[in-house]
């Protein structure tokens, strides 16, 4: 009788499966006899002696002191501790000691004498001394119509033209269709623009007829409790033999930033005045 194909195949994978098992069982048998044999076999001849344990010697190290930044005479660092540091918003700087609202009340125990009283009185924004505030004329050529702020006089001028008095060019003018929001939706109309050189600052200010230019914000302050004093960035200050440098103007919230210049050098502590409440009319007053 003739077996089928499929079992031919069948009994032949059975017989090498098992003829592969008793071929693994055999194999491992030899191999753990051979090891117990080899690990039976082994010999240590060698006599046990006693040996004392000497410590390594340890040398005494002790820390330096910090050493100071040439940066900053009070910034001392150390190696695991960190500096404690403070950031003034005003000046955008770090400094190690904190910002002050008013020079003279804070007073620490050193040789160095204590800063005069300075105070801020208000902070306030300053019109640029010209305006733009209208124009005339066709495409092919357009005046504008400027006003003085100090003397409130308004004239035509154009291009290339140096309004007397000013110490200003003015080295282009334009007029456009600019995009303008209403409550039903928006609309287009002409807007003028003028570039204007200023010889003072050696910056290029753009006016334009939308909106007013302001120029630097002013501050209001009062030294050792006398005369108030209005000043801007840039500006220097003396008092009692000292030098103090205006920083940055700030007009929200009401800020100016002060560096001492000890001994006419360029580098100075920075100190920072404040002003914490706002009267009922939205005028900042000073903290006291």
């Amino acid at each position: 009788m003739k077996l089928p194909f499929e079992r031919v195949l069948l009994t032949i994978a059975l017989l090498a499966a098992v003829s592969s098992a008793v071929g693994f069982r055999l194999a491992f048998l030899k191999s753990a006899k051979t090891g117990t044999a080899t690990r039976k076999s082994i010999h240590l001849n060698i006599p046990y002696e006693r040996h004392e344990m000497v410590p390594a010697a340890i040398s005494e190290v002790k820390w330096t002191d910090p050493l100071h930044s040439a940066g900053a005479a009070k910034w001392t660092y150390d190696l695991f501790t960190p500096p404690e540091i403070f950031y003034d918003a005003v000046s955008k700087r770090f400094t190690v000691s904190p910002p002050r609202t008013t020079l003279g009340e804070d007073k620490t125990a050193s040789d160095e004498p204590a800063d005069p009283l300075i105070e801020l009185l208000a902070v306030k924004p300053t019109l640029y001394r010209l305006q733009l505030i209208g124009y005339v004329g066709t495409k092919s050529g357009y005046l504008g119509l400027f006003e003085n702020d100090a003397s409130h006089e308004t004239f035509l001028a154009a291009v290339s033209q140096n309004p007397a008095g000013l110490d200003l060019d003015i080295e282009s003018f334009n007029v456009g269709l600019a995009p303008v929001a209403l409550s039903e939706g928006g609309t287009r109309q002409p807007i003028a623009t003028a570039s204007v050189r200023d010889h003072a600052t050696h910056q290029l200010v753009r006016l334009t007829t939308t909106e007013r230019c302001y120029a630097k914000a002013r501050a209001i302050l009062r030294l050792d409790r006398g005369t108030p004093r209005e000043v801007c960035a840039g500006d220097m200050l003396q008092l009692n033999g000292k030098d103090y440098e205006v920083g940055e103007v700030q007009l929200s919230p009401p800020r100016v930033a002060l560096r001492r210049v000890p001994n006419g050098s360029a580098a100075g502590e920075l100190l920072t005045l404040e002003m914490t409440t706002v009267a009922a009319d939205g005028a900042a007053s000073p903290s006291i």
